[in-house]
């Protein structure tokens, strides 16, 4: 069986440097493993990945051929991307004998989880092997209390629109890390606590209710870092991974 592993996560977390220093890891491992780029407004890689969609679809050129501005033209590139996905996907089926396809997903998460098209491209990957997750929180952004409540609830969402399994991994852990985060991130009375001592304005007000929605679907997992910087983590990425794919479900 084929894992599907889908990076996910805000623009700037990490994504394409850990598809690239994770696989070089597997591999590493003797594992057979591809990177798959998913993203067509992508410019830059610290690797050459073995499927390319922009070989297929090219936000830049839709943004000349069709007058469009940024967003526009990634928007429209996905719906191209549903529209002509046989054509692509037999480019990635070629790597048959294969036990992980990375896939590296756009920087603009609001298109994965609010474009028809796009879930729909997730959904039908998943026809050919078993789809995973993996939602990326930069470390930085988890160090104020209220800022961790809105990606937790981000990641509750993600879980749910894209119906697959989902682990919740801190990226770039790296730099420095609250001493409380597995608290904050198991907890979520605590995690409510700490919202009411040290968020601001309406911030707090809002981020309380959002702790109390969280207490109906908490997300109990062990605290799980990587670096892509430092090499570091993969090992608890790796067997997370494979624990969110086993029936018993159980990821503490």
């Amino acid at each position: 069986m084929i894992f599907n592993v889908f990076f996910l996560g805000n623009a700037g977390c990490g994504k394409t440097r850990l598809a690239y220093a994770f696989n070089k890891w597997l591999r590493g491992r003797r594992f057979k493993s591809i990177v798959c780029n998913l993203d067509p407004a992508a410019e830059y890689f610290p690797y050459v990945p073995e499927f390319d969609i922009k070989r297929y679809v090219d936000a830049r050129k839709l943004m000349v051929e069709e007058g469009l501005g940024p967003n526009g033209a990634i928007l429209s590139s996905v719906d191209r991307m549903h529209k002509i996905f046989r054509v692509w996907f037999n480019d990635i089926l070629n790597y048959n004998d294969v036990d992980f396809r990375i896939f590296d997903t756009p920087g603009q998460l609001e298109i994965l989880l609010y474009r028809d098209s796009a879930i729909s491209i997730i959904s039908k990957i998943g026809e050919s092997g078993r789809n995973v997750g993996v939602f990326l929180v930069e470390s930085k952004l988890v160090r104020e209390p209220v800022s961790l409540t809105v990606l937790l609830m981000q990641a509750n969402i993600t879980k749910v629109r894209l119906d697959m399994p989902t682990v919740l991994v801190i990226s770039k852990s790296d730099l420095k890390l609250r001493s409380d985060l597995e608290m904050l991130l198991s907890d979520t009375e605590y995690l409510e606590n700490r919202v009411i001592e040290e968020g601001v304005g309406g911030q707090k007000s809002a981020a309380i209710l959002l702790c109390r929605a969280l207490a109906q679907m908490p997300w109990r997992q062990r605290l799980v870092k990587v670096s892509s910087l430092k090499k570091s983590g993969f090992k608890s990425l790796y067997e997370i991974i494979n624990e969110a794919l086993c029936v018993c479900g159980d990821l503490t």
